[in-house]
């Protein structure tokens, strides 16, 4: 009887034809983890699973979802179709694009580069593209509010008034009050971009800070001297 002549399929193959001496192995990029007690787990090609998004297999006969790999750093997973079936990471996973990383495995979408950060690198090699130190930081005296930048012409300048302050990579200039500082009094500035301001020349003073022209410094009064910045004292 078939119970003495015939064996159901072990894990990870299967037979979809009838009188035959072997079973069939799963291709790559599928697995076959069901029971060997029931044959209908084993007579067709769509028994193999095939390996979920953001994975791929390259060996035959797999058994376990375990034996699928995930996309590497730097990655990110195909929506597969069920047709293209993931036999490598050719075919399953891409570069994160520019702007953007990803810093965990087997994820389908990446990380976009935060506020403050960009990243220009084409999506050509994932170890541009596998940590958040891959975005650089907006140098001194320049700060985006966007995500996923990937340009550093996307930093904008600190408007005049103001001053770049030094963040030495600990803090991330990702607003205007993060990356710049407002002229003291005394002091002002007519560009944008700038570390320093301008201090008004000897004889004049300021009173306002945040001034973004020379004419806000003023003449110290008759009878008395400027001595230094927003002081003014009596002779």
């Amino acid at each position: 009887n078939e119970s003495i002549a015939c064996n159901v399929c072990p894990k990870g193959m299967y037979q979809d034809q009838i009188g035959m001496l072997m079973c069939q192995n799963c291709t790559a990029g599928r697995y076959n983890s069901k029971s060997i007690d029931v044959a209908s787990g084993h007579d067709r090609l769509a028994d193999c699973t095939i390996c979920d998004n953001g994975k791929y297999s390259t060996s035959i006969q797999s058994i376990s979802p375990s034996d699928c790999q995930a996309c590497d750093v730097g990655k990110h997973g195909i929506i597969h179709d069920n047709i293209t079936v993931p036999v490598n990471e050719t075919v399953t996973c891409n570069v994160c694009p520019k702007g953007e990383y990803q810093d965990q495995t087997g994820i389908l979408g990446c990380k976009q580069c935060h506020a403050g950060r960009y990243n220009a690198k084409q999506g050509t090699s994932a170890h541009e593209h596998d940590a958040l130190v891959d975005c650089a930081i907006c140098s001194n005296g320049k700060y985006h509010t966007e995500v996923g930048a990937y340009s550093a012409q996307s930093c904008l300048n600190c408007s005049a008034g103001k001053k770049g302050i030094l963040t030495g990579n600990i803090s991330v200039p990702d607003s205007s009050e993060a990356a710049c500082k407002a002229c003291v009094e005394g002091k002002y500035q007519d560009m944008t971009g700038r570390m320093v301001c301008k201090v008004c020349v000897p004889g004049k003073h300021g009173n306002r800070s945040g001034e973004v022209r020379e004419t806000s410094c003023h003449v110290c009064n008759a009878g008395h001297f400027c001595a230094g910045l927003d002081h003014i004292a009596a002779c």
